[in-house]
């Protein structure tokens, strides 16, 4: 995924400054042979040119829940640079990622004529304002707050499209006194915007100036949006593949009369933070899933224990697979893994994929959200079932509580004793037998 990305990507370790990791737009930047290998690389030598690590060197920063964002000027390239760098796990090593864009080719590009010079101002704010902040989701708004100062208009939209043939509004600006309506523009037909995509073909930047005549040529056309006079819609494209589009309903006159060159590269710029926000979710997702299961790990456990906010009863199940180590040594460590992914499998199946988590080798914990105790029970009677008929044998105990949560290691602490307890009287079952 980070190979053919325009931006540099860097991938180090941030105990011992050696690089892992170079992307081919990093590589051609430092003039560095594709093939050739990085081991015994050191960031500070390779990246700066320094015999030693960076005084500003932010590996004591570094976290994993959000980017630190800096500016900061290559030594060995000249590039200004927004760099954003965070944490991650990779084959249980902890790496430090670092995504460098270089603000001077935004600036240069938008410059380039005399004439644009106010519009390479307005965007080089709207893009900075965007490139400074390290929340993806927040950048994004940043940056459509920027260009509807610039615009006045009344509603701005962004809208992605889904693998079911339909575009949702994820993001939206409103004029005061302007109603929201992303929550209402959800699930909308490619169909009805079939002109819209059209005119991308042909124009790049769809411009309608006079809505009620557009609506006559075209009546199949449909934005859901009462009161239209006027829109500007971009089309949001990553690596020629189609992701989606902007819309600017009832902007200015004058936004009409600049022309499309600034709200085409804004519109660019916006599907590049789409398109990095989306990589962030991605890799934030996989750390917080088990690879061989596919249930949560610690991580998401955590999360999901922090976003707990109700006043109902929270529920702890504690899951402990029977004879784990006995398959192991006489079948293989690869039956073993069959028998952990079965048992995931069926927790997920029962509970909800987004309630399993693993907590160790053959350790699982399930999370419940409102369900009174009778239906923990359930679960639980529903759990062994389904295990049973899938010979596994597991032990469960569980515990919850009411409200909000103080001490959640009480809590497993409590649900993993009543496991024990029902492991101990499970092998007490089977030595009877």
């Amino acid at each position: 995924m980070l190979d053919h990305l325009p931006e540099p990507v860097i991938i180090s370790d941030p105990k011992t400054y050696e690089l892992v990791y170079l992307n081919k737009a990093a590589r051609d930047d430092l003039k560095i042979d594709p093939d050739s290998s990085l081991k015994g690389c050191l960031c500070y030598q390779v990246l700066e040119g320094f015999d030693a690590p960076c005084r500003d060197c932010p590996n004591l920063m570094l976290r994993m829940d959000r980017a630190l964002v800096a500016s900061r000027t290559s030594r060995k390239t000249g590039n200004n640079l927004v760099v954003h760098s965070f944490l991650t796990t990779w084959e249980r090593r902890t790496l430090k990622i670092t995504i460098a864009f270089k603000l001077d080719e935004y600036i240069d590009t938008l410059a380039g004529d005399r004439e644009l010079f106010y519009q390479a101002m307005s965007a080089n704010d709207a893009i900075s304002r965007g490139m400074e902040e390290t929340d993806p989701e927040k950048a994004v708004e940043k940056t459509m707050t920027k260009i509807a100062e610039d615009m006045h208009p009344e509603r701005f939209l962004i809208f992605e499209e889904r693998d079911d043939s339909t575009v949702s509004a994820t993001y939206e600006w409103t004029a005061p006194g302007v109603i929201p309506l992303k929550e209402e523009l959800q699930s909308i037909m490619k169909t009805e915007l079939r002109e819209l995509y059209t005119r991308f073909v042909s124009e790049g930047i769809v411009m309608v100036n006079d809505m009620e005549a557009f609506q006559k040529e075209h009546p199949d056309f449909s934005l859901r949006i009462h009161g239209v006079r006027s829109f500007i819609s971009g089309q949001l494209l990553l690596q020629n593949q189609t992701e989606g589009f902007t819309l600017v309903i009832n902007p200015s006159e004058e936004s009409f009369r600049r022309g499309t060159v600034m709200y085409s590269t804004l519109t660019d710029f916006i599907a590049v933070m789409v398109r990095n926000r989306n990589i962030l979710r991605a890799l934030d997702k996989e750390s917080t899933i088990d690879p061989l299961t596919g249930a949560g790990n610690r991580r998401a456990l955590e999360r999901r224990i922090q976003a707990w906010q109700g006043d109902g009863i929270l529920g702890v199940i504690s899951v402990d697979l029977n004879g784990l180590k006995n398959t192991n040594d006489t079948k293989g460590h690869h039956a073993g893994d069959i028998l952990i992914e079965n048992t995931a499998r069926i927790l997920m199946e029962c509970a909800g994929e987004g309630y399993v988590f693993r907590t160790g080798g053959d350790e699982f914990i399930v999370v419940t959200e409102d369900l009174e105790e009778r239906d923990i029970c359930l679960l639980i009677q529903h759990i062994r079932d389904s295990a049973n008929i899938n010979g596994i044998s597991i032990a469960i105990g569980y515990a919850c509580t009411r409200g909000k949560i103080t001490n959640f290691d009480s809590l497993l602490t409590n649900a993993d004793f009543n496991m024990y307890q029902d492991k101990g009287h499970s092998l007490h079952r089977r030595r009877g037998d």
